[in-house]
């Protein structure tokens, strides 16, 4: 129990370090054994969707147990939200910002109840859970800033002798930085807390969109290699941020479909974090002495391939977050910008779709990005372009309108 608050504890002070401006609402989390077992997990189908601000989980087991019938109190632990300014009151109702949870068993819905408790650390003994008191939990909060206090959502479940199969959902918010969009992130490592300690077969899903760009942190996994993409076309790179980082990212561009991870003996040793790619654009377009501001034709190409310096550089795909995150910065240059330039960013929501473009020049700098994906059956409609990308390319058509 101590290695597991060790493990969860890093995971949201990983994401308040790399945003000090930034919320963390929740993370996912496997269920896990309250009281000791000898039931193992099997089989697990983990699928995790991105929808706007929103991670939907998706979560089948198989859980063998041994002996005979016999009820187990299983629970699913969710930390506390840093940094979003809750009512205190509402806490012992549950994780503010998870909703629409749900277990199935054995093909019957079980009723689940919620403890907000001290810590992780024994909070269920005798029967009895270690209920924390919100008042002196919000007192605590103003002289740390941290919430003292862990959600437990339990269930009594009614093991018969062989597999059991459980089917679990729920949905949360996204985590976010002023430098950093949206962040997914998920608890594995809680899955060792079985008979077993591992998932003897272990599937990950993620769907995170279309024409979308994102990393994964290297903690439970060595390389891109084990990643496939399913129903669609993509492409992977294992990366590092800087000189310090000692565990690396594999940065994932999807055009369409998903990504699946597959282990046989699946012990985790560390948790998924899920995260937009970001890099030079946003750290120092809204700086006037930065280079890019004082090169703008130069840097902005670069940062579209997705490769200046092999960092993890990006003006980022249209339907994720990155370009409208400095958008008004971008205009506020774009008369500097040379005609191919401004065809280029105008374009941008077409290659992502990989449109093939008869301009040669245009079609030569897409083929030169980390991200583009040639489809030879999409033929420029703009039918599925959000608002915002139709808002971008009228806006830039009415700049190079006075340059015919």
């Amino acid at each position: 129990m101590k290695k597991k608050l060790i493990l969860i504890l890093l995971l949201v002070s990983q994401f308040v370090a790399f945003a000090n401006d930034g919320v963390f609402y929740a993370a996912g989390n496997q269920l896990i054994p309250i009281t000791e077992t000898d039931i193992s997990v099997k089989k697990e189908v983990l699928t995790i969707t991105r929808q706007g601000n929103y991670a939907f989980v998706d979560v089948y087991y198989e859980f063998y147990n041994p002996v005979g019938e016999k009820e187990l109190l299983v629970g699913f632990e969710a930390m506390a939200p840093y940094n979003a300014g809750i009512d205190f009151s509402i806490l012992p109702n549950g994780q503010p910002y998870i909703s629409d949870f749900s277990v199935v068993m054995n093909q019957q819905a079980i009723p689940f109840q919620v403890a907000f408790v001290n810590s992780l650390n024994k909070y269920y003994e005798n029967g009895k859970f270690d209920l924390a008191d919100p008042k002196k939990v919000e007192e605590e909060y103003q002289k740390t800033d941290f919430i003292q206090g862990v959600h437990v959502y339990h269930f009594k479940a009614k093991f018969i002798p062989g597999i059991n199969i459980i089917h679990h959902q729920y949905k949360y918010l996204m985590s976010n930085s002023v430098m950093c969009p949206f962040e997914i992130s998920y608890i594995l490592t809680a899955a060792n807390r079985w008979a077993n300690h591992q998932i003897d077969d272990f599937t990950l899903n993620i769907d995170m969109g279309e024409h979308s760009s994102f990393r994964i942190k290297k903690t439970f996994y060595d390389r891109y290699s084990q990643w496939m993409v399913q129903k669609g076309a993509g492409r992977q790179k294992d990366a590092r941020w800087d000189e310090w980082d000692d565990t690396g990212y594999t940065v994932f561009h999807i055009q369409r479909g998903s990504i699946t991870f597959q282990k046989k003996d699946f012990h985790p040793d560390g948790e998924l974090i899920i995260s937009h790619v970001y890099g030079m654009w946003e750290q120092s377009a809204m700086n006037p002495d930065s280079d890019i501001r004082k090169q703008p034709e130069k840097y902005i190409l670069e940062v579209c391939k997705l490769q200046y310096d092999d960092h993890l550089l990006t003006l980022n795909h249209l339907t994720l977050d990155s370009l409208y995150f400095t958008s008004k910065e971008l205009h506020t240059i774009q008369k500097e910008l040379s005609k191919n330039t401004k065809l280029i960013l105008r374009d941008l929501p077409l290659a992502y779709r990989g449109y093939i473009f008869e301009d040669k020049k245009e079609q030569s700098f897409f083929e030169s990005t980390q991200w583009y994906i040639p489809n030879p059956f999409y033929k420029g409609s703009d039918a599925d372009f959000s608002e915002e990308e139709r808002e971008w390319v009228k806006s830039w058509n009415e700049l190079l309108q006075y340059e015919r």
